[in-house]
């Protein structure tokens, strides 16, 4: 799946790859085992018509073989994680990959290694202390949008902050008197 999702790029140009909502609306029926099949069915036939995809051959011989590499189709096989831990190790290789090459000498390699890693430990140790001394804005006064503030990375929080918004400013409970009783629903 890491590899095929690497080759988007290519197969459909800049222009699309660039764009979010491409990005996301791909990845959300590529990267989950939460959907059904029909779902991912209808979605991607959603997706290839909106993106205007039709004539794509590689598109076509992905779909072809979707039940080879897309986790909806074998969600009920227990791999143990086996398709993330796979990805995360795809993803380092990739990194590792554009630091290194298959010509180097054994000391440049190392030279490189050391170069990549120290990368990753500045923009570790960058994250860290972004995550300790800044307070991301707030979209509400409620007191659980500043707790949960204090209490998740940047990243985990943004996540939450828009349930918090969204809860708070699309939700309503609604009384409706049902014969003798009262019933509150949320919309």
């Amino acid at each position: 799946m890491w590899h095929i999702m690497e080759k988007v790029s290519v197969k459909v140009g800049a222009k699309k790859i660039n764009s979010n909502k491409f990005r996301s609306t791909l990845a959300g029926l590529v990267w989950t085992d939460d959907l059904t099949e029909q779902e991912f069915e209808d979605g991607w036939n959603d997706f290839i018509r909106d993106y205007d995809l039709q004539s794509n051959n590689w598109f076509r011989d992905m779909y072809g073989v979707r039940t080879s590499w897309v986790p909806t189709y074998f969600r009920d096989i227990l791999l143990g994680c086996m398709v993330r831990t796979t990805s995360v190790s795809e993803s380092q290789n990739s990194f590792f990959g554009k630091h290194t090459n298959s010509k180097f000498t054994l000391v440049e390699l190392m030279t490189h290694f050391e170069t990549a890693m120290d990368s990753q430990r500045h923009q570790q140790m960058v994250n860290d202390v972004d995550c300790d001394t800044k307070t991301p804005d707030l979209k509400t006064p409620l007191h659980i949008e500043k707790h949960a503030a204090s209490e998740y990375t940047l990243t985990a929080f943004c996540e939450v902050q828009e349930e918090i918004y969204s809860a708070c400013f699309y939700c309503s409970v609604k009384n409706e008197l049902q014969g003798n009783y009262m019933i509150s629903c949320f919309s």
